[in-house]
């Protein structure tokens, strides 16, 4: 399973990712800082790589247009506001478990919401 952290996820997720040997790539590191939502969405899309955001508000819609236009993407996955900015260790966790769950990606069109590791 591939990540892409838009611009609102923090770098120590990032971070705690590669160091248990995610493939994740960042909004920074891929050039599209201040990018506007639709253009990270078709980025991810484009690269196959599941969008993982904080955007709930933003994303949700476009992820239910692509579907209206029939225009896939590699999964939306939301980190809630359930999770505190410290928790990082806490959703690098449930990345973790989600990517043992979905080796091969959440697949076209799926949205997922973060589950809060126990």
């Amino acid at each position: 399973m591939r990540f892409y952290l838009d611009e609102n996820v923090p770098e120590a997720i990032a971070t705690f990712l590669k160091k248990h040997h995610f493939d994740v790539l960042t909004a920074e590191e891929a050039g599209n800082r201040h990018r506007t939502d639709a253009e990270h969405l078709t980025f991810a899309a484009r690269t196959g790589r599941c969008l993982v955001t904080f955007n709930v508000i933003h994303f949700k819609p476009l992820g239910d247009a692509a579907i209206r236009r029939q225009e896939p993407h590699a999964g939306i996955l939301f980190i809630l506001g359930s999770f505190r900015g410290s928790e990082i260790r806490r959703m690098g966790e449930a990345l973790l478990q989600i990517r043992t769950q979905y080796p091969n990606g959440l697949g076209e069109y799926v949205v997922m919401y973060l589950p809060r590791s126990k």
